[in-house]
């Protein structure tokens, strides 16, 4: 099922974060890169931008514009709250769980 596998990628991705970045600030500064590029590719699917800057992530540009927007809310509010998060593991858990339950 794609589904698992898209949950699976990013629960192993998630541990990779982890391993590799302990400082929340250094997880924040991913998760702002990741916001920026939802951002470019929604502001070009709106017609606000005659280009995407991130060519590489074409797969985002076959998302919906409102799965797109619903995936934004959810990086805004995960990289608004990174600090006061006692917890990043389960955050991230959480962050997962709801970009996942965001269909194309």
């Amino acid at each position: 099922n794609a589904l698992e596998q898209k949950e699976l990628n990013l629960s192993i991705n998630r541990d990779i974060l982890l391993n590799r970045f302990a400082e929340k600030s250094e997880i924040e500064k991913i998760f702002k890169i990741i916001l920026f590029i939802y951002q470019d590719v929604y502001e070009f699917k709106l017609g606000l931008s005659s280009q995407v800057f991130f060519t590489d992530f074409s797969y985002l540009q076959k998302q919906s514009i409102k799965s797109l927007y619903e995936k934004i809310k959810i990086l805004i509010d995960f990289v608004n709250n990174i600090n006061y998060n006692l917890n990043m593991e389960l955050s991230l858990d959480k962050f997962i769980i709801e970009m996942s339950e965001i269909y194309g």
